[in-house]
Order: structure tokens, then sequence, then C-alpha cells
């Protein structure tokens, strides 16, 4: 049996790094569109950004590139750091406890093989619980 299960949370810490992060990166894509405007001497279709740097608005560039890096440093919010799997039959005993792997195609999913035959599994209450790196836990509940 293999339970794909991935909580989703509400969390506040998410909503917030969500919102922080598209608007920084709607500002640092206006900071680099005024540059084409700004400085039109340097041809975007054959020149490095970094080249803004030599002109006259270096500060746009320097503005750019750090509301770029909030906006990524904004999204590790997202990442799951681990899943740990339990399996509870219907009189409340816990049958199977672990952790999920990470799936080696796809990194948004998690993956827990239970030990416990199909035949022992009808019934059964699967727990997950995802803690995601600022450790906000998540808890879904599923029935077999």
């Amino acid at each position: 049996m293999t339970n794909e299960i991935l909580p989703e949370s509400p969390s506040r810490n998410k909503v917030l790094a969500a919102k922080l992060s598209i608007i920084a990166a709607v500002i640092s894509i206006m900071a680099l569109l005024s540059l084409h405007f700004l400085s039109p001497e340097f041809a975007p279709s054959w020149r490095m950004v970094s080249e803004y740097a030599n002109g006259e608005f270096e500060w746009v560039l320097f503005v750019f590139f750090s509301f770029w890096g909030i906006s990524s440093c904004c999204t590790d919010d997202f990442k799951v750091a681990g899943v740990t799997v339990s399996l509870t039959g219907n009189d409340g005993v816990v049958l199977e406890q672990g952790t999920a792997q990470p799936d080696p195609e796809d990194s948004d999913l998690w993956i827990y093989r239970a030990k416990t035959s199909n035949a022992t599994v009808a019934g059964t209450k699967v727990t997950a619980v995802a803690t995601d790196l600022p450790r906000n836990v998540t808890n879904a509940e599923k029935v077999a």
C-alpha cells in the first residue's frame, strides 16, 4: 500500500510569506522594466542585466536584485521538511508508524510505503503530520 499524502496548511506565516514574495517579485520586475527605459543605451537584447550598473541608475539595479532575493527567500517557507505517517486500527491501536520519504521524481510529493498487508488495512485511519521549515505542523487524516 502506498499513501501519497501532503497536507495543506492555512498557516498565517505561509500566507504572509506568499504575499511578501509576490509583492517583492512585482517590485523587482518593475525595477528591471524601468531600467530599460531609464538607460536606453544598454540594449537588453544582447547586453547582460548587470551592465546597467555601469550607467547612471545603478541604484535601480540594486533594487531589482534586492527584491528579487527577498522574493526568493520568502518561497522557502513552502518547503516541507518532514512527514510522519501513522496507521491506526479501528480500535485505536497504532498498527504502524514511520517517516515518509520524498519522491525522487516529484519533489513536492512524499511517499510512505506501509509494511502492513492490504488485508489488515481496510478501515485503518492514516494520519500524516507535515512539518515545514519554520516548524509549522499540519495534520491530515484519511480512512483507507
